[in-house]
């Protein structure tokens, strides 16, 4: 399990769709707090194009909040995948799950 940060790839100023293409030709899940995405997602699926998922963190949560949520939501999806009750390939792929 490891994060990739944009700015760590040089994509911080990278168009929505330049991220996807790239978490999904690397089989990342996208996590974000961009509203666009959700559209983007739509798009993709019309498209019959794949991705690992898109997880879209509230928007009302900024600084310290945001990160003590989005780490707080993806261990509990890391530790139902470690009891078996999720499997986060077939489970999240090509979704958008609001945490």
């Amino acid at each position: 399990l490891s994060v990739v940060r944009c700015e760590e790839i040089d994509m911080a100023e990278a168009a929505d769709e330049t991220h996807l293409k790239y978490a999904a030709h690397e089989r990342r899940v996208m996590i974000t707090q961009d509203a666009d995405f959700a559209a983007l997602h739509t798009r993709w699926q019309q498209d019959g194009h794949n991705h690992a998922g898109i997880m879209r963190v509230p928007p009302h949560l900024q600084g310290e909040a945001q990160i003590s949520f989005t780490v707080k939501e993806l261990l509990f999806y890391h530790e139902a995948e470690r009891i078996g009750a999720l499997n986060l390939i077939t489970d999240i792929e090509n979704r958008l799950i609001y945490l």
